[in-house]
């Protein structure tokens, strides 16, 4: 058993590859994040341009989609469509 002990622990094999595994998945989440928010804001966009158009069949909409940070307190008085 203290063979075996010894034996895996001057073992270096495959030591390399787990850093490249751990290299690679930091890249990946990344370059994941800013995509995962830019999808989050064009969702956004999208559905409060669909939330204007039921709300009013004459609201010109197109200018009211503003993009604030997500740390960003808006509090609306109005329609944006108004």
């Amino acid at each position: 058993m203290l063979r075996l002990l010894r034996k895996l622990w001057h073992d270096n094999r495959g030591s390399l590859l787990a850093t490249e595994w751990v290299f690679m998945a930091t890249i990946m989440i990344i370059g994941i994040i800013p995509g995962m928010i830019a999808v989050r804001t064009s969702f956004n966009a999208a559905l409060l341009k669909s939330a204007c158009q039921l709300n009013s069949s004459s609201c010109a909409c197109s200018g009211a989609v503003t993009y604030l940070p997500a740390t960003t307190v808006v509090t609306i008085s109005q329609s944006p469509c108004d």
